[in-house]
């Protein structure tokens, strides 16, 4: 993710309820690394030192594929909300669902907080 303390997070919701994140804990993961790889910083303008928090909410198909992006908390800055839109959908495909989901999709919740 770069320098500083940027981070990234984020939470799934499936049609089991909350426990896909401890079931299927080896593919949140992989989502996060891959998403936050995506995080291109060098994108973002270079006069801004820190952003509020900004949150993207997505869904991931059985196959992987990232649909229904959607910026649902805004920074107030253009360029910080432009590369965490852009680390998800740079991001699709991701790997496919885990076979012992039964579910067609999961919704992700991921929040991107940018400090240099």
């Amino acid at each position: 993710m770069g320098q500083g303390t940027t981070q990234g997070g984020l939470s799934f919701n499936g049609v089991s309820g909350g426990d896909f994140g401890s079931r299927f804990s080896w593919y949140v993961e992989a989502v996060q690394r891959r998403v936050s790889g995506n995080w291109l910083q060098s994108t973002v303008d270079p006069s801004v030192a820190a952003a509020p928090r900004v949150v993207v909410v997505f869904t991931i198909l059985r196959d992987g594929t990232v649909t229904n992006i959607q910026l649902t908390q805004r920074s107030n800055n253009n360029s910080v909300d432009t590369s965490a839109v852009r680390a998800v959908r740079d991001s699709s495909p991701l790997q496919a669902l885990p076979a012992g989901y039964s579910g067609s999709s999961v919704n992700v919740e991921f929040w991107f907080d940018f400090k240099r």
